[in-house]
């Protein structure tokens, strides 16, 4: 495996792990019909993800005085949702995707020996946290496919629907359906790992950027260092409007998903069923947890490239340049930062933790609520 651990590699993997998503956009210089196949092939994903999230929620509504219906039925609709909405975002931000993706295997294509090195050292620090993400992902996605075989259900999601499915081929369109959506929940986990190779491409291009500001020994190398750090800013804003949204969705539904599990996982269901729920706490625990980690490494890359710069002997014997030197210095210790106002302050580990915290008191707060209520039954 460690031979295969190019940058190519797990960009290609990543690529094929957003599989029947379709947030992965095509080349700018892919052909028309490439672009179209695509575009059809989001919106039928799209539409077949809307219709079991319907039915889930048409479930939840009829089982709604059956208090353990209702939370594992809307456990399963808030992955589907995420599904939903996380494509809906791949789709708006298809243009400025396809920019941001570009630029990064453009890098790689034309890296040196060096800078291939260092991409291949950041590469080993994030994969193996990648990859199991996405076999998590994959188990869980198995569980819920083959329910029917190991648990007493007749779908793998338990929705109900507004026609028979007692014969074929009926049931057999509505579980092959149902079983896409559980692939659909695998696959967008790899747009939450896409969108963080993107944000650590920002943090390599900062750690490059500070060994350069380190080693400059001239005006024209300086300008040269203050130019490509308003462009890797600029690049670096432009993952960030993508990243809020994804952030955004991530606290609201995990917060339901993850709430709603872990009432079965305390609660009196079979092994395989607390396995299962225990798959979806730990892998929505995850998402928030794989941005807010790549966000805590570019804040820190930033503000390094400051201080390499005050770090450079040359900038010391400098006098003409003492006033864009402190500028550039003052505009590394605001790194760039992913917030939501009202919602996010800062997305960083600190935060990961704080949230991470307030779920458990909310699960706590309605596992209280449900012993009380089967006491008085």
């Amino acid at each position: 495996m460690s031979g295969k651990l190019t940058p190519e590699f797990v960009i290609q993997y990543t690529k094929f792990a957003t599989g029947i998503t379709f947030v992965w956009p095509p080349s700018s210089k892919a052909s028309r019909l490439s672009e179209i196949t695509f575009k059809i092939g989001w919106w039928v994903s799209w539409i077949l993800c809307v219709v079991i999230v319907l039915s889930l929620f048409r479930t939840a509504y009829n089982h709604r005085d059956n208090f353990m219906q209702l939370t594992e039925t809307l456990s399963t609709a808030a992955c589907l949702l995420q599904v939903m909405t996380k494509m809906v975002v791949g789709k708006c931000h298809y243009n400025r995707l396809q920019y941001l993706i570009h630029e990064m295997e453009t890098f790689v294509e034309n890296a040196n020996f060096h800078e291939r090195e260092i991409l291949t050292n950041y590469i080993k620090r994030i994969v193996s946290f990648h990859f199991v993400y996405h076999t998590l992902c994959a188990i869980l996605a198995t569980f819920y496919i083959f329910g029917p075989f190991l648990m007493d259900q007749p779908l793998p999601f338990g929705a109900e629907y507004p026609f028979c499915i007692d014969e074929h081929p009926a049931y057999d369109i509505v579980y092959l359906l149902e079983s896409i959506g559980g692939i659909q929940c695998s696959c967008i986990i790899a747009f939450i790992c896409q969108v963080s190779l993107l944000l650590w491409y920002g943090t390599i291009q900062l750690a490059f950027l500070a060994e350069k500001m380190r080693n400059v020994n001239n005006t024209q190398q300086l300008k040269e260092c203050i130019s490509k750090h308003q462009h890797i800013l600029r690049y670096i804003d432009e993952i960030t409007k993508i990243v809020r949204y994804m952030v955004m969705t991530a606290i609201v539904v995990a917060m339901i998903s993850v709430t709603c599990s872990g009432i079965h996982i305390v609660g009196k269901e079979n092994i395989i069923r607390r396995i299962q729920f225990l798959l979806v706490v730990i892998v929505d625990g995850l998402e928030l947890l794989c941005l807010a980690w790549a966000a805590e490494n570019l804040s820190a890359a930033s503000k390094e490239v400051g201080w390499a710069l005050y770090s450079s002997t040359w900038i010391k014997h400098s006098k003409e340049l003492n006033k864009t030197v402190i500028f550039v210095i003052q505009r590394c210790q605001t790194p760039p930062k992913i917030a939501i106002g009202g919602l996010l302050p800062q997305l960083s580990m600190n935060y990961y933790g704080r949230y991470m915290s307030t779920m458990y008191s909310f699960f706590t707060t309605l596992r209280v609520m449900l012993k009380k209520f089967e006491d008085d039954v």
